[in-house]
C-alpha cells in the first residue's frame, strides 16, 4: 500500500525480521527506535506508525511523538 502512494518508503522497526521485510518491499530499513530516530529534521512528508504506540510506555509517549513530530516536514 505504502509503495503505490508514495515515491520513497522507508521502514523503521526493532525487529531485524521486519526490517529484512521492509528491505524487499521498500527503498530504505532502519533499526531504531521511536525515541530516537537516525533521520535529520523534517525528513519525510508522512509518518505511518501500524500498532506501535500502544508498546510505547505512558512516560515516553511524549518523546516519541516530538521525535515523529521532528523528522516529518512542515507542510507533511
Amino acid at each position: 500500500m505504502f509503495r503505490e502512494r508514495a515515491s520513497f518508503v522507508v521502514g523503521v522497526d526493532l525487529a531485524r525480521n521486519a526490517l529484512s521485510d521492509c528491505v524487499r518491499n521498500y527503498d530504505g530499513a532502519l533499526e531504531a527506535t521511536l525515541m530516537g530516530l537516525p533521520a535529520v529534521d523534517q525528513s519525510f512528508d508522512c509518518v505511518v506508525s501500524s500498532h506501535v504506540l500502544r508498546h510505547v510506555p505512558p512516560a515516553h509517549k511524549d518523546l516519541v511523538l516530538g521525535e515523529i513530530h521532528r523528522v516529518v516536514r512542515q507542510a507533511g
